[in-house]
């Protein structure tokens, strides 16, 4: 059981969220800041018709409203999912939360019980995609064929590996035309691929 774990920090993360960070930034951030709890945020750049949990940013960091809300605009400061607590912090939240019923980490564990703990909330700057709904799906393959994109994910000095699968390079036949796609190894292109994501 993580309770009798020697380490001293727990680090919560969400499946849903795309992006690519370094998490001892949280750790350095949620020292200076001498925080029980440290949330991660982007601020958005457009509407967002996905739910999400919106926070009111005091100037020094610390939060000061935590919303759910069915829809987020440009400007928004949007929670990412991710928490940072030491472990005395995550286990009485969990503890307490679980024994009055609740079922929602952030309903249950945060918001009700953020007036007895300072948080803090650190910015996220890269990119982020949240992946809650098929079209936030579509919409983020098509966000990866934007170079800088591509290149804030991928080619930075954090890699992302995936499973490799060993196959022939791409077969492209006299009539294949490709304009800004990114294919798979083992596919062959017959006819013409525009701004699309092809993969096994």
């Amino acid at each position: 059981c993580f309770r009798h774990s020697d380490k001293q920090y727990i680090l919560v993360t969400g499946g849903s969220f795309i992006y690519n960070m370094d998490y001892s930034e949280i750790l350095r951030f949620h020292k200076s800041k001498d925080a029980d709890i440290t949330m991660v945020y982007y601020t958005a750049k457009a509407e967002n018709n996905g739910r999400d949990a919106v926070l009111q940013v005091e100037d020094d960091g610390r939060v000061k409203d935590i919303a759910e809300k069915p829809a987020t605009y440009g400007g928004s400061k949007v929670s990412m999912g991710i928490y940072f607590m030491v472990k005395e912090v995550f286990v009485d939240l969990i503890k307490t939360a679980y024994e009055h019923g609740g079922q929602d980490f952030l309903v249950d564990a945060i918001i009700r019980h953020s007036p007895e703990h300072s948080i803090y909330a650190f910015e996220h700057k890269g990119y982020v995609s949240h992946v809650e709904s098929m079209a936030a799906y579509y919409r983020t393959n098509m966000d990866i064929l934007t170079p800088s994109v591509w290149e804030d994910l991928f080619m930075g000095q954090r890699s992302i590996y995936t499973k490799v699968k060993d196959e022939v390079p791409v077969q492209y036949k006299e009539d294949a035309k490709i304009s800004n796609s990114i294919i798979a190894n083992g596919s062959e292109i017959h006819g013409e691929v525009d701004n699309s994501v092809l993969f096994r």
